[in-house]
């Protein structure tokens, strides 16, 4: 303002009535006359936008034009204003006398208001601009008190509906629990169930397995002997099959990875495959010798490949060929599997590696059980790997092709030393042997002799401590599922009783769950086979362990 004046009754009392909200209009009206303004508007500043609006008790709304806009900009300063604004009327527009004091603006509208007018209420405007806060305060805490209020109605019947629905998930809870207790029974049932399963099936095939191979070694073999071994062969993966979907299912399938080639991979699988003769089917093979590294589990690798290969044969008629190409990518290893057999829809190409899906049949209207080439997928999975189909349609063949990832190359010498290692031949060792079946007993016994082994073979726990200390044994083959004395205490009673000359051991059995094989670790076994096992690779485990017991190396546990 222009001028200081002093405090007065009349300042008071208009600054009280303005103040005030009820009769706010009319006091400002009539100080607007007064000051020789035709009208007087008086405002606030926005604590949330910021912009000055009309208080309560007077006009609330203002012409809109860009004189007004920018009074009210202006107006967020302190100060006095001179300026013409548009009429609040409507239609030209009128000069206005404005103070702020950047809180509570007094405007004087139209007419020719004096300055000097609002002089006299410049020591009181702070106290006008105090009560005009707190009446907006109070509005909005009567705002607030009324929401809180609608808020505290709602919270009560949440609540309550929140008590009903706490009890009905307290029911829900306990049936659940309930539910789940019994599913965990019914889990602990199952899994005991296959490994009761897998080892009453599998204890049957290892002593015809071993005879085989017994009447190979003597000569003795001949033609029928040959649909026994596609047999024993065909039930063995059955059970094996069945036995990795449970774990594939429970996510226990491990794998032991190692840098291998996959040529040799294949050429193991082809071998383990089925009899091409049988059928008079025709292999072109185009895998090369070396070249093809990839990082993963021999065996599984092994299990992967034979399934296609088989399911090549199974699913091609007589004389059919079937064609097996292997290359290296710029990132991967590729295998493609062509076979002349019945050939796929569009819609079966990726469904026949679901579980349990029987997208084949066989000219014969079998269809198996649907597990392999879910295993198949599964496995390659755990390797960074796929699988994947391609067909032109029925009788127009398949092609199932495999990519692994790419891994460093195998050093060619490595690869050689590793091939010309001795066979068992070349280190006879002293086999004790343990099984309470006498068929697996006695094949196994004899096998191991016809090796070049002296094998002490007993039915008993009780018989191998006895007999034990006097043969010396420089590696002890035990079953684990023996009656009385098993194999795990059996194990842990030659190490106390023999010591420092307790041999190594190695656990032969049906039970092949990864929990089994964590109990025979925990034993002190040194490896883990499991029946039907391969009797090269039972060669090869008691030649590795009776090396590491002359120095040669660290014993490594198999399976």
């Amino acid at each position: 303002m222009e001028a200081t004046a002093p405090v007065d009754a009349s300042a008071v009392a208009w600054a009280c009535r303005l103040a005030q909200e009820t009769g706010r209009a009319q006091a400002l009206d009539a100080f607007a006359r007064e000051a020789g303004a035709e009208g007087g508007l008086l405002l606030a500043r926005d604590d949330d936008t910021g912009v000055m609006l009309p208080v309560r008790g007077v006009r609330q709304t203002l012409p809109r034009g860009e004189g007004w806009r920018g009074l009210l900009q202006a107006l967020r300063d302190a100060g006095t204003r001179r300026c013409e604004v548009e009429d609040l009327a409507g239609g030209g527009t009128q000069p206005v006398l404005a103070h702020s004091n950047g809180a509570v603006a007094l405007v004087l509208v139209g007419g020719q208001p004096d300055p000097g007018a609002l002089a006299p209420l410049e020591p009181l405007w702070e106290l006008v601009a105090a009560a005009v806060a707190g009446e907006q305060r109070a509005r909005a805490l009567a705002g607030e008190l009324r929401t809180a209020r609608s808020e505290m109605r709602q919270f009560a019947a949440q609540a309550q509906t929140l008590d009903e629905t706490r009890l009905k998930l307290d029911g829900t809870v306990r049936q659940l629990g309930e539910q789940a207790r019994r599913a965990e029974e019914a889990g602990r049932a199952k899994d005991e169930f296959l490994a009761m399963l897998g080892h009453e099936l599998r204890n049957p095939l290892s002593p015809i397995v071993m005879t085989l191979e017994v009447l190979r070694m003597r000569g003795d073999w001949r033609p029928e002997l040959d649909v026994v071994k596609r047999q024993v062969h065909h039930m063995q993966r059955l059970v094996e099959d069945l036995l990795d979907v449970s774990r594939i299912a429970r996510g226990q399938l491990t794998l032991d990875s190692a840098l291998l080639d996959l040529g040799d991979v294949l050429v193991l699988a082809r071998e383990a495959g089925p009899q091409w003769s049988r059928k008079q089917q025709r292999l072109r093979w185009k895998v090369p010798g070396s070249g093809l590294p990839v990082l993963g589990d021999r065996a599984r690798l092994v299990q992967v490949f034979t399934n296609l290969l088989d399911n090549a044969a199974k699913y091609s008629g007589e004389g059919a060929e079937i064609r097996v190409e292997a290359e290296a990518l710029q990132d991967a290893v590729r295998v493609s599997i062509h076979d002349q057999g019945i050939g796929l829809e569009p819609e079966q190409l990726e469904r026949v590696f679901n579980m349990f899906e029987q997208g084949h049949r066989t000219p014969s209207g079998g269809t198996g059980l649907g597990l392999g080439l879910a295993i198949v997928r599964n496995l390659l999975r755990q390797h960074g790997g796929r699988v994947w189909a391609e067909s032109e349609g029925p009788g127009k063949g398949s092609v199932f092709r495999v990519e692994l990832p790419l891994a460093p190359r195998i050093d060619d010498d490595e690869k050689s030393q590793a091939e010309s290692r001795p066979k068992l031949a070349d280190a006879p060792a002293r086999v004790l042997v343990v099984d309470d079946n006498a068929d697996a007993l006695t094949t196994t016994a004899l096998l191991l002799r016809m090796s070049g082994c002296a094998v002490l073979s007993v039915l008993s726990g009780e018989e191998a401590l006895a007999q034990a200390p006097a043969f010396a044994p420089d590696v002890a083959v035990l079953d684990i599922g023996m009656p009385g004395m098993d194999g795990l205490t059996l194990a842990r009673r030659l190490r106390e009783d023999l010591g420092p000359e307790a041999p190594p051991l190695v656990a032969l059995t049906g039970f092949g769950q990864p929990s089994d094989r964590e109990r025979a670790e925990a034993a002190g076994f040194d490896a883990f086979l499991v029946k039907p096992v391969n009797p090269a690779h039972l060669h090869e485990t008691i030649r590795s362990l009776t090396e590491s017991e002359g120095g040669d190396g660290d014993a490594a546990g198999s399976g």
